[in-house]
């Protein structure tokens, strides 16, 4: 009897965090989409080649198989300097997003069987609450 009780609290339990992720993400989908639709407008890039992901207390902003794979790091630091404000002004006051800590420019090599981290680019949440763009 115990055995089964258990069994139906680890069922409910699982349900009710599946149930929290899924809002938790539908809550950061719109602000993200619009970020993400807006720096595909603003560099001109294809569709497939930028996606937005929420984790912890990271934004990660992936610029995957894109012509910039190529370019020099200053030249992604560039790019990284446009992507960063229209990431910071997607987010700024959305309490679901307050955790934030930085926010991730990463170029990527992607084929279907790996995935290759070209560059990434920082920009990091400093003692004010505001975002600086990290050198390395």
């Amino acid at each position: 009897m115990r055995r089964m009780i258990s069994k139906v609290l680890y069922v409910f339990a699982s349900l009710l965090f599946v149930g929290v992720v899924v809002a938790y993400a539908q809550a950061q989908a719109p602000a993200l989409d619009g970020a993400r639709n807006l720096i595909i407008q603003t560099i001109g890039a294809e569709k497939d080649t930028v996606a937005i992901v929420a984790t912890g207390k990271v934004v990660t902003v992936k610029r995957i198989n894109s012509n910039m794979n190529g370019s020099s790091h200053g030249a992604r630091n560039s790019e990284a300097t446009v992507i960063g404000p229209i990431v910071v002004q997607a987010i700024a006051d959305k309490p679901e997003f307050n955790g934030i800590l930085v926010i991730r420019v990463q170029y990527l090599r992607r084929s279907s069987q790996s995935s290759k981290v070209v560059d990434t680019i920082e920009y990091r949440k400093d003692a004010s609450g505001k975002f600086q763009f990290h050198e390395t």
